[in-house]
């Protein structure tokens, strides 16, 4: 296992015209460093992050916003710019001292566990209108335990908001489109229909294909189609993951909205 100490996770906005463009400019930065903790442990945090190149205030505030909302699940932080560099690095050694305090008491006596962060924020797929990022968190603590959280958004390029669900699908197709859904999903949890996979559900006694819920996240548009991420305990227990799906845009063609169907042409 490995282990996460500096970082440098910097967004360095230059400038651009705020106006749509085709392709929305980044910059890869790249990131690794490691260094020892008590008791031959070590710590390690590497980082590979698309950074978007575009002056557009707010753009930039959600896309930070986003990023943000899943460093304060793993991280504590006082500041509200992520994305300066000082600002994560201080994050990180902040943690890391309550790392090295946990592994000098509490596991004095236990298993040696190093401390690892790997991140990879990544541009997926882009069309006139929007943008899709991945951003992929995966840390082991120094009590040897594994947290990984994974998140897709499409971006309007302009507004910086998320697609939602009554934007790409037709309200007169939404049932037929939650049965899809069902069908995309069970393979997942290794079943085949919706009265199996009710009973991998938290709360699936209630759930019928009227009501089946959609990811909060909202849809995301990646080259292959549409994908489907859930949160960890949205739909089911947090042991499961992030119950995912990719459904081909042929499988629901009918049932996109005029505008969705726009924003993949």
């Amino acid at each position: 296992m490995r282990k996460c100490i500096t970082v440098i996770f910097l967004l360095t906005f230059l400038s651009s015209s705020a106006a749509v463009t085709d392709t929305l400019a980044v910059i890869r930065k790249k990131s690794a460093s490691e260094t020892n903790l008590p008791n031959g442990r070590k710590a390690e945090c590497n980082i590979i992050c698309d950074c978007p190149q575009v002056d557009n205030p707010q753009f930039n505030a959600a896309f930070t916003s986003w990023l943000k909302g899943v460093a304060n699940q793993f991280f504590e932080h006082d500041g509200d710019s992520l994305i300066m560099m000082s600002a994560l690095e201080g994050m990180f050694y902040k943690n890391l001292k309550r790392e090295i305090s946990l592994a000098s008491t509490s596991l004095k006596d236990a298993p040696v566990f190093n401390v690892a962060l790997d991140l990879e924020v990544k541009k997926l797929y882009e069309k006139k209108s929007f943008v899709t990022f991945r951003q992929n968190w995966i840390y082991y603590s120094a009590a040897g335990i594994r947290s990984e959280i994974t998140q897709e958004r499409s971006f309007n390029k302009i507004s910086g908001e998320a697609l939602k669900w009554a934007d790409v699908i037709a309200p007169k197709k939404l049932g037929q489109f939650k049965k899809i859904v069902v069908a995309a999903l069970g393979p997942y949890f290794g079943v085949r229909d919706l009265e199996n996979l009710k009973s991998k559900m938290t709360k699936g006694d209630t759930v019928t294909y009227q009501n089946f819920p959609l990811p909060s996240a909202g849809p995301c548009f990646e080259k292959a189609g549409l994908k489907l991420i859930y949160a960890k305990g949205e739909i089911a227990s947090s042991d499961v993951g992030h119950p995912s799906a990719l459904i081909p845009y042929s499988s629901i063609a009918s049932c996109l909205s005029p505008s969705a169907k726009k924003l993949i042409k």
